[in-house]
């Protein structure tokens, strides 16, 4: 039994060379540039939308379609955005004024815009009906978190509450 040796062994010469399938594509990748719409396409959302009704309605058809909304939030499990509703938003001509504690809220309602739009603009029989975020500034309507935060605002509402912790020699934790 005799073992042929190669009699030429191939050497590539040269850089390495990548060979590219004519049959793969990458087509079917997902992009993570947004979509930027035409101004045709604009122009063509605003024309649904003006043939659309504009009933008028009372502020309690209003109240009774935020709080439907706002219902079915938290059926889905949506607890913390449900409670964004919960005093009902102000009305001011066409637009819907939502005041959110903060960014996470005011991101978890803005997925949720559309949809919120969509069943308001429906209940109502009003598509002109339009919403504007923003987020609360104001610290009189910010919520207590610590116990510090809940001493303090409840002494805000009862100042014999600081004189009494005194008295009694009581440590809430704040300076």
């Amino acid at each position: 039994m005799s073992l042929k040796r190669p009699e030429k062994e191939e050497i590539p010469s040269g850089p390495p060379k990548l060979k590219r399938s004519s049959t793969k594509s990458f087509s079917n990748t997902i992009s993570i540039k947004p979509s930027i719409k035409t101004k045709e396409e604009v122009k063509e959302e605003e024309i649904e939308l003006s043939n659309r009704p504009t009933e008028d309605f009372t502020p309690e058809k209003y109240d009774e379609a935020v709080n439907s909304f706002r219902i079915i939030l938290k059926e889905k499990g949506k607890d913390s955005l449900a409670s964004i509703f919960k005093p009902t938003p102000e009305l001011k001509g066409d637009t819907v004024h939502l005041v959110v504690e903060n960014k996470a809220l005011e991101d978890g309602f803005l997925s949720q815009k559309a949809d919120f739009l969509t069943f308001i603009r429906k209940e109502l029989s009003n598509y002109n009906l339009q919403v504007s975020t923003e987020i609360n500034k104001d610290t009189k309507l910010k919520k207590a978190y610590t116990p510090q935060e809940k001493f303090l605002k409840m002494v805000d509402k009862n100042p014999h509450l600081n004189e009494l912790a005194k008295k009694l020699d009581m440590d809430v934790g704040y300076a």
